[in-house]
């Protein structure tokens, strides 16, 4: 058996035993932890959101000389001047287009639909508007994560 120091790091692993599979599994410490990841509202409206123009379609070459035929989305800023503003392009291939659109319009809906709860709450017209808009606040902060997995 071997002697290893304990230094800072190897102190704060806990060593866990292996889980034994000769008897039933026992479930009783199993329980769900309450987990909350929302966009706070200056975090909705100061994101900087950007535009996808309509797809093009790009021939790339290859190394090997053969052709790739790609859609090419321009990205632009929403910040500045529409037509100045290209940040870049998106290579997509064209059978994700559907989901790629899909997941820009649903990022366009729970924006929207923060925005309108969030007035609704201001005006006091709706009891549940607070509850709704930090709900919508976070799909719409794991649809901008996806879609920023994407562009990486």
């Amino acid at each position: 058996m071997s002697r290893t120091r304990q230094t800072s790091k190897t102190a704060q692993i806990p060593q866990i035993p292996p889980p034994s599979v000769s008897g039933p599994m026992q479930f009783d410490d199993f329980r769900l932890h309450p987990w909350s990841d929302q966009m706070k509202d200056e975090e909705v409206n100061k994101y900087d959101y950007v535009a996808f123009d309509k797809p093009e379609v790009k021939n790339y070459k290859k190394h090997d000389g053969t052709q790739l035929t790609r859609l090419r989305i321009p990205v632009r800023s929403t910040t500045g001047p529409r037509n100045t503003m290209i940040l870049g392009y998106l290579p997509l291939p064209s059978r994700y287009l559907p989901h790629w659109k899909q997941l820009c319009y649903t990022i366009v809906y729970h924006k929207c639909l923060h925005d309108s709860l969030k007035l609704l709450e201001r005006e006091g017209g709706y009891r549940y508007a607070r509850s709704c808009a930090r709900s919508a606040s976070t799909i719409l902060k794991y649809n901008i994560y996806c879609r920023g997995k994407i562009i990486e």
